[in-house]
C-alpha cells in the first residue's frame, strides 16, 4: 500500500526539542549517531559540510549514509568504536546521492546497497522495488523499513527504526537539514512541494528524527489524541485530586463511627473514658481526612487550570502533597496501633464475672502474627460490653488502614508529578525551539 504523504493532522500542534544523546537504545535495534552532520557557510560564499552517519545495531547491521570521502578514517574509527568492521554491515542505506552522503560506499562491497530508490546486491545485481511508487521497502519486517521521502534530491529515502525505547526513530538524511531549518531547506530542495509533504509525513510518524546536518531531535505532538507532557501532568493532578476525596471521607466516617461502639452514644458522653486512645487520636479525621482534603482541593484545582496550571501552582502542589503524605502516615500508624491493641471493653473472667474496663488483646510485643486475635475469630467474643465491639473495631480501623495506604500512594504520585510540573512551567509562556503545523 502506498504511503500517503499527507499534511499533519488538523488541530495537532507538533513541536521539536533537542535530543542530547547520540544513542537511542532499543530491542532488537538501537540507533547510534557515529557522526553528526554539519554545514557551515564560509565568508567567500562556499559551504563546508558533511552528512550525518548513523549505525543501526541489531540482528541486521545497517549503516545509514556514509559521509564524504574526506571523512573515511573518521567513519572507520566510529565503526571500530562500536566493535564493527565494514564487512559486518548487512545493509547500507544512502538517503540520496550527494557526495557527503555516499562518499564511502566503496568500503562496503559485501553489503546490500540502497541509494535513493535504487536497490543493488553485492554482485551488482539491481533489483526491482516499490520505492519510486511510494511503497516502503522492509529490511526486517516490523523493525526496519526504508520509506520514500522525496523532495530534496528527487528520489530520497529515509530509514525508519520502529519501536526503540524512545519511540520510532527516522533517520531522514536531508529531508531535514537540522532541527531548526525553516528557511534553510527550501533553497536546497529540488522539489520543495514534495519535500514539504514528506516532512509533514515524517512529523506525523516519527518520535525522533536524525537530520542530515545536525543533532537528532525529538518530535512532540499536542492536540486531539496527542496529549502533551504538560497536559498529562495536569490530567494526573486532576485524577489524584479527585481520587483523594472518597478515601478522605471514608477515613473520617470510619473514625467517627469508632466513637459509637454498638451504635450507642453513652461511650462518648462519658468523656471518652471507654474509648481507646487510638480512637481519640482522630487519625482518620485529622490525618486521613482534613490533612488529605485540603491538599486534594488544591491539587485538583491545579489540574483544572489547563496543562500544568503554572509553575508556582505545581510547586505548591508538591508542598500540599507532602502534607497529605504526613496525614496519611499518621492515619496509617494510628490504625495499625488500633488493630494491634484491640478494643477497650469489659470481658469475661475465668470465674464468669465481667472485668473492669480493659484491653484483653493488648500484649507487650505487638505483631500481626498468627497468634494475634485478628486471625482467630473465636477470640472476638471475649469482649462482652459493648456487644460486638471487637468486630466493630477491626472493620473500621481496617477501613482507615486501607484508605490511608491508598492516600499515601496517591500523594506520593503527586509529589513526583508536581516536581515535573515545576520543571515544565506554564504552557502558555514556554516557546518550543521550533513549531510546525
Amino acid at each position: 500500500m502506498a504511503l500517503q504523504l499527507a499534511p499533519a493532522d488538523p488541530g495537532v500542534k507538533v513541536r521539536t526539542s533537542p535530543l542530547p544523546v547520540s544513542l537511542v537504545a532499543g530491542s532488537p535495534y538501537s540507533v547510534v549517531v557515529l557522526q553528526e552532520g554539519y554545514a557551515t557557510e564560509l565568508p567567500d560564499g562556499s559551504t563546508r559540510a558533511d552528512g550525518t552517519v548513523s549505525l543501526v545495531l541489531g540482528p541486521q547491521l545497517t549503516l545509514v549514509d556514509t559521509g564524504g570521502p574526506w571523512g573515511r578514517e573518521r567513519l572507520l574509527a566510529g565503526l571500530a568504536g562500536q566493535g564493527v568492521s565494514p564487512g559486518d554491515i548487512r545493509h547500507v542505506v544512502c538517503t540520496h546521492g550527494h557526495s557527503d552522503h555516499v562518499g564511502n560506499l566503496n568500503l562496503f562491497p559485501g553489503a546490500d546497497l540502497i541509494v535513493g530508490t535504487d536497490l543493488s546486491r553485492p554482485d551488482g545485481l539491481y533489483l526491482p522495488n516499490g520505492l519510486r511508487q511510494g511503497l516502503p521497502h522492509p529490511l526486517h519486517a516490523g523493525h526496519l523499513e526504508v520509506l520514500p521521502t522525496p523532495g530534496h534530491a528527487g528520489h530520497d529515502v529515509s530509514l525508519m527504526v520502529w519501536g526503540t525505547s524512545m519511540g520510532h526513530v527516522l533517520v531522514a538524511g536531508d529531508l531535514f537539514e537540522c532541527e531548526s531549518d525553516e528557511g534553510q531547506w527550501q533553497p536546497l530542495s529540488q522539489d520543495p512541494v514534495r519535500q514539504e509533504a514528506s516532512r509533514a509525513y515524517a512529523l506525523r510518524i516519527a518520535d525522533i528524527i536524525v537530520p542530515g546536518h545536525g543533532a537528532p531531535f525529538r518530535v512532540l505532538r499536542e492536540g486531539p489524541g496527542h496529549p502533551g507532557p504538560q497536559e498529562c501532568m495536569g490530567a494526573c493532578s486532576k485524577v489524584v485530586g479527585a481520587a483523594l476525596w472518597p478515601f478522605a471521607l471514608l477515613c473520617m466516617v470510619a473514625n467517627l463511627l469508632l466513637a459509637f461502639p454498638n451504635w450507642k452514644t453513652e461511650y462518648v458522653q462519658n468523656r471518652g473514658q471507654h474509648l481507646t486512645p487510638e480512637v481519640l487520636y482522630l487519625g482518620g479525621i485529622i490525618g486521613g481526612g482534613i490533612m488529605i482534603l485540603v491538599p486534594a482541593i488544591h491539587i485538583q484545582a491545579t489540574g483544572r487550570r489547563g496543562c500544568c496550571g503554572n509553575r508556582c501552582g505545581m510547586c505548591l502542589s508538591v508542598l500540599f502533597a507532602a502534607i497529605g503524605l504526613a496525614g496519611s502516615l499518621y492515619a496509617l500508624s494510628v490504625s495499625v496501633l488500633g488493630l494491634l491493641r484491640g478494643p477497650l471493653c469489659q470481658y469475661q473472667l475465668d470465674n464468669g464475672t465481667l472485668s473492669d474496663w480493659g484491653r484483653p488483646f493488648w500484649k507487650e510485643e505487638q505483631s500481626f502474627s498468627n497468634d494475634s486475635y485478628l486471625f482467630d475469630r473465636d477470640l472476638w467474643d471475649l469482649c462482652r460490653v459493648p456487644e460486638g465491639v471487637t468486630e466493630f473495631n477491626v472493620i473500621l480501623f481496617s477501613l482507615i488502614l486501607g484508605s490511608s495506604a491508598v492516600e499515601l500512594v496517591l500523594c506520593g504520585i503527586q509529589v513526583v508529578n508536581g516536581l515535573f510540573g515545576c520543571l515544565c512551567g506554564t504552557c502558555s509562556q514556554e516557546k518550543p525551539p521550533q513549531t510546525h503545523y
